[in-house]
């Protein structure tokens, strides 16, 4: 689960940037949000100026600027280095090497405190790769940063609606040969410096809707009829899935650190039958399951 749980911050709901015709320029349109960033009864204005600098279809540079009602209160500026070799001869390349925009998004964290947070999120040029995200908070006008990731998963965004428990939640994409790709709720605490994962002990997950946060379900159609069982230890025997009748996964538990290991997975069809199934998770050199549990596996967003 190391890998499929890096905790990823972003979102698909900032505007997105344009080509200027005749020059090697790439602008964000300008955008603005509104929200009491500090809890002092009065709303802030958002604005914020993106622009990227490329040359024969490559980023040089990119700068961005953010506004507090009209005043500035972030800007940042990034010459992308070219990649370089070390010395064991492995390519190096820049984090943001592949950067092709940056987002942002109001959440609210801790709503016990006096803060929202204002999350940037650095989206590579293609397939939604997160490659950095930032969090910042208003303090004497100013956006100060608090937390700070370069890292890189697809397909991950920040819902619109929080866990509220004093941790930023994200979705986060989990690949497994039974399903497919899932998107699943994962907690991370800002610390001073970086972000800090927080991994359910019980090992258990809530599954997110699809990455375009539409509302839509993780819902599969039966390959093969599926003992559904009302107990995590499997001794319990509540009813069968039967060939071809779709079900919605619910939440997953994974037993340990190998995503391509087996897992449970709490489902529920239409008919009202709910419980836990077993999930071999067995797979050919190519990550294609052995056995088809599902006829619908989701390999893509």
């Amino acid at each position: 689960m190391k890998k499929a749980l890096k905790a990823l911050v972003c979102s698909l709901f900032a505007l997105g940037f344009i080509l200027i015709a005749g020059s090697y320029a790439l602008k964000a349109d300008e955008g603005t949000l509104v929200a009491d960033l500090n809890n002092d009864g009065v709303e802030e204005k958002i604005t914020y100026k993106t622009s990227f600098k490329m040359k024969d279809d490559q980023l040089q540079s990119y700068k961005y600027t953010i506004y507090i009602n009209d005043k500035k209160a972030y800007s940042e500026k990034k010459v992308i280095e070219e990649a370089s070799v070390d010395e064991a001869g492995e390519v190096i390349y820049d984090d943001l090497e592949w950067l092709g925009s940056i987002t942002w998004q109001i959440v609210d964290i801790n709503p016990s405190d006096n803060y929202k947070e204002l999350i940037a999120c650095y989206y590579a040029s293609e397939d939604n790769v997160v490659l950095a995200y930032k969090a910042f908070r208003l303090k004497k006008g100013k956006l100060k940063l608090i937390g700070t990731e370069y890292t890189s998963s697809s397909y991950s965004y920040i819902p619109t609606k929080q866990s509220n428990n004093k941790y930023l939640t994200v979705c986060v994409d989990v690949f497994t040969p039974a399903f497919g790709t899932i998107w699943i709720y994962h907690d991370v605490k800002i610390t001073k410096d970086s972000f800090v994962d927080k991994y359910s002990k019980s090992g258990v997950y809530k599954v997110a809707p699809n990455f375009t946060e539409d509302g839509s379900s993780a819902t599969f159609t039966a390959a093969t009829n599926i003992k559904v069982m009302a107990d995590t230890a499997l001794t319990k025997f509540n009813g069968e899935i039967k060939a071809g009748e779709k079900f919605t996964l619910k939440k997953v538990k994974f037993t340990n650190s190998d995503e391509y290991d087996s897992f449970l997975a709490y489902v529920k069809t239409k008919s009202g039958l709910k419980g836990w199934i077993y999930v071999d998770n067995i797979s050919d050199e190519w990550g294609c399951p052995l056995e088809d549990l599902v006829l619908d596996r989701r390999l893509f967003s």
